[in-house]
């Protein structure tokens, strides 16, 4: 009961952050599709066509239930990169052949029947991506996490086209799962990511970690949840995150930079 009560939540925030992606997207004119954003080879029509392409990965998903073990978030993770580079492409391809208004209409019509589905009682337990196996719960988690990172994104690469609206139910998800895969990927109690008011994990460097049983470990980082967002996905460097204070460090271990991006 807990855990579909939790199921009900994560896709409650993820469409209601999915929703002020839609109404960002309208403050789009057509002159901005050629503006170059703060991600490398993408412009602002790429932008405005990858949540299309986002959604129609997810549904594709959704009609291929699976009996297949699933994996584990952090290694989904691990083989993400190919996966991502196809999915600018399609963007890319899809934006040369459509409107701004195309694919603002596509992208509502796509997340009304993707909010539909998800909020279906007979939800199949797993799903076949183009990736991995995924249990139903990881699938939304996924699209929490390249939500908020896509959002940010077009706030950072447009400035002057007004605020984005936050779900923070939706950022607590995206930063909750980032954080798991930290933890997952390296094990041990002598390093304590924090990401207020969201998250605070255990990590270790090895076997060699100092042990602790109570209290502070001997290493701190902390960050705000955007900034977590930005060092997992490569937007910021660790080092320079550090120097500017938007990572507070202390401990002798506090050097993530070989941990991170995550993908």
């Amino acid at each position: 009961m807990i855990a579909r009560a939790q199921q009900r939540r994560t896709v409650a925030a993820m469409v209601e952050q999915s929703g002020h992606l839609a109404d960002f997207l309208d403050l789009l004119r057509p002159d901005d599709l050629g503006r170059r954003t703060i991600r490398p080879g993408w412009d602002v029509a790429t932008m405005a066509a990858y949540p299309v392409v986002m959604q129609a990965a997810a549904l594709q998903a959704l009609d291929r239930p699976t009996a297949a073990r699933p994996s584990r978030l952090a290694d989904f993770f691990s083989g993400l990169r190919p996966w991502l580079h196809r999915q600018q492409d399609l963007a890319g391809e899809l934006a040369r052949h459509d409107t701004l208004d195309g694919l603002r209409t596509r992208y509502r019509q796509d997340l009304v029947e993707l909010a539909d589905r998800l909020e279906q009682e007979d939800v199949p337990p797993a799903v076949e991506t183009d990736q991995h196996p995924l249990k139903f719960l990881d699938l939304v988690r996924v699209l929490s996490v390249q939500l908020v990172v896509h959002c940010d994104d077009l706030v950072e690469s447009l400035p002057d086209r007004g605020p984005m609206r936050w779900s923070r139910s939706c950022r607590a998800d995206a930063v909750r799962a980032l954080t798991d895969v930290l933890a997952t990927r390296h094990p041990g109690q002598s390093i304590e990511v924090r990401v207020p008011p969201f998250a605070a994990v255990q990590c270790g460097t090895g076997t060699e970690d100092p042990r602790h049983t109570r209290g502070t470990p001997p290493t701190v980082v902390e960050c705000d949840p955007l900034v977590l967002v930005r060092l997992c996905v490569g937007r910021i460097e660790y080092a320079e995150a550090t120097r500017t204070g938007a990572v507070r460090a202390s401990g002798s271990r506090s050097d993530l930079s070989s941990w991170l991006p995550l993908f």
